[in-house]
């Protein structure tokens, strides 16, 4: 699209504007040189487009041997003035990567741009390079406010090269890395089979019947103690399978004795929740991570998948959410099932285990972390 314009100079004693489509127009010589002025919409008026002189920048860019890097290097390059910090946040199943703003004297903070690269520790990988735009996404808290962050779930075996590049307005640059690794987990049982089939959905309630406080649909595992599980990570593969999107959600795993041939809801053993999980339409593993080591009794347990809560009551009729199963009976020691979980109630009185999903079994991984 073309604009008209029209240029209003500030200065006391305007310069001659040149309009021209080529630098072949304009008869340069090798004694000429260039000024750069830095125009702005007028504010101030209003029914058309018009620019006004906003700043100049009084170098002379001689046109003979003229050198872009050259030109560049008269520019200040940002300056990273603290370590790139890299921490696991385990009520999100994330990797958060924080940094302070960079020091740039000539560019103001609101024109540095920053890339991100999450590479294999092995070495960096030049086509995993991402832009963050306007600026990475805050979702966790940090006494740091003013530093910018970045997330992304990560699970057992994660191991990353991270460099950070900061750019400035005149494309001069600055890095700064770090490596960080997953803790070391030892996989106690692993049901890797998968074909693409999932779970029924589990995280919405019948509104018409009960506000947002009810018995809600879970996904539910049974788990064998043959082997004497004893675990504080639990991988399974998820998936956002609703029509909305509006509503991040806290996913919740908790783990039941045996009674009986159903869960034990009123002593849970062990409970842990992902927060702030945005809703997904593709698959994404997530690692549920235990305060405490959770052993199964000799009568074996079991595990049970829903939602915690939404950050809005719209997400009770807007998301639903499914995990990943496999046909065939693959883990001889239990099997999945379904049923209503506690949702957004204060305990499970109202749970109950509605029956086995026929031969199916969770894609689950669980593990004990190494201090």
């Amino acid at each position: 699209e073309k604009y008209g314009f029209t240029c209003v100079s500030t200065l006391p004693n305007p310069p001659l504007h040149s309009l021209a489509s080529s630098t072949a127009e304009l008869n340069l010589s090798t004694s000429s040189y260039l000024t750069v002025g830095y125009f702005d919409l007028d504010p101030g008026v209003i029914g058309e487009r018009r620019f006004k002189l906003a700043a100049t920048d009084r170098r002379h860019y001689e046109l003979q041997g003229f050198d872009l890097v050259e030109v560049q290097n008269l520019h200040a390059a940002p300056e990273f003035v603290s370590p790139l910090r890299a921490e696991f946040k385990k009520d999100a199943s994330a990797l958060v990567v924080s940094w302070d703003p960079v020091r740039d004297s000539d560019t103001l903070d609101s024109l540095i741009g920053y890339e991100i690269n999450l590479s294999p520790a092995s070495g960096s990988d030049n086509s995993l390079w991402q832009p963050l735009v306007p600026e990475p996404r805050a979702d966790f808290s940090d006494p740091q406010s003013s530093s910018y962050r970045y997330a992304r779930i990560v699970n057992p075996g994660d191991e990353y090269l991270i460099t950070l590049r900061a750019r400035d307005e005149f494309g001069r640059s600055a890095e700064t890395s770090t490596i960080w690794s997953y803790a070391t987990t030892t996989v106690v049982l692993e049901q890797g089979q998968w074909s693409g089939e999932w779970s029924g959905g589990f995280g919405s309630v019948d509104t018409h019947v009960n506000p947002y406080f009810s018995p809600d649909s879970a996904s539910f595992q049974k788990l064998s103690s043959a082997d004497g599980l004893t675990f504080d990570k639990f991988t399974v593969k998820v998936r956002q399978s609703g029509n909305g999107g509006m509503a991040p959600t806290d996913l919740r795993l908790s783990i039941y004795a045996d009674a009986t041939g159903s869960p034990d809801f009123i002593n849970p053993l062990g409970e842990s929740v992902v927060r702030n999980m945005d809703p997904v339409a593709e698959q994404q593993d997530i690692t549920f991570s235990f305060s405490t080591p959770v052993s199964l009794p000799i009568e074996g347990g079991w595990a049970v998948l829903d939602v915690a809560g939404y950050s809005s009551p719209q997400g009770y009729w807007y998301n639903s959410w499914q995990n990943a199963i496999a046909s065939g009976d693959p883990y001889a020691g239990g099997g999945a099932g379904f049923g209503g979980g506690r949702g957004n109630n204060g305990d499970c009185s109202l749970c109950s285990f509605g029956g086995y999903s026929s031969g199916s079994d969770w894609y689950m991984k669980l593990g004990l972390a190494q201090l």
